[in-house]
């Protein structure tokens, strides 16, 4: 085992992972290299050799804009009879996170709360 292969491991999982989970990853995986080195397994550290090389994603999760956000809550008041769009609707109106929206039962829905 060398810097050249843990690189190319390093960078291959970096296609299909963000900058972020990747950096995460190879932190891990210097953390074991260099206590390997400690403990003799190694004949070099060569843990700082290896980087994470990729290009920064752009962010996948954008804010709606006044315009979106006016256009889906009027969608969703004309379409309440799905229970998903119930359940939307909370989220654009109270800020209740998905978790919060999942625990709330039918029953626990009036026409004017919750």
């Amino acid at each position: 085992m060398n810097d050249i292969v843990v690189q190319r491991t390093i960078d291959e999982y970096a296609k299909t992972h963000s900058r972020k989970t990747a950096h995460e990853v190879l932190l891990k995986i210097k953390t074991a290299l260099r206590d390997a080195y400690a403990r003799g397994y190694l004949v070099s550290d060569f843990a700082s050799l290896v980087k994470t090389r990729d290009e920064e994603l752009p962010k996948r999760n954008k804010a709606l804009s006044i315009t979106d956000f006016k256009t889906l809550r009027r969608y969703i008041l004309e379409n309440t009879d799905d229970e998903f769009n119930v359940l939307v609707l909370l989220a654009l109106e109270t800020g209740l996170r998905r978790c919060e929206l999942l625990g709330i039962r039918p029953e626990d829905v009036y026409e004017y709360g919750i």
